[in-house]
């Protein structure tokens, strides 16, 4: 009885979860444990799903740097987010109600980052920038 009520918690969240459009780490399955012959008990109380992370940011910042922005980024929304430390750019910008993940486009895009996934995980970098200089006489 008690695994089947943790099971439904656990579809309710997903439910939730996908609904919202955020997605979650998925919650630890509990081992396996013989069913026990029980009295007959009320219904459980309905427990509230777990809330999801943020999928949504708003934040005003000042010549704050890259790395400082995208970690601001991560912890609202609940997501991984490495940095490379070579970036040296600084941000101003005031965004209200954009995702986490348009927040983070937004910031690479006009710091001339790149942004890739492993694993899950978003890697912000910077490839180098090429300056082209003509030689006297050519």
């Amino acid at each position: 009885m008690t695994v089947d009520l943790r099971l439904a918690a656990i579809a309710a969240s997903a439910v939730l979860l996908v609904a919202s459009g955020c997605s979650s780490p998925a919650p630890r399955e509990e081992p396996c444990r013989p069913a026990r012959l029980a009295k007959a008990r009320p219904a459980a109380p309905r427990v509230a799903a777990p809330a999801a992370p943020s999928c949504e940011v708003a934040f005003d910042v000042k010549d704050v740097p890259v790395s400082e922005v995208m970690d601001l980024i991560a912890r609202r929304a609940g997501k991984n987010i490495v940095c490379e430390p070579d970036i040296e750019d600084r941000v101003t910008l005031s965004l209200h109600d954009i995702s986490w993940r348009d927040a983070v486009d937004f910031v690479a895009e006009r710091t001339h980052c790149e942004v890739s996934t492993v694993h899950g995980v978003l890697y912000v970098t910077q490839p180098p920038r090429v300056t082209i200089q003509t030689l006297p006489g050519f």
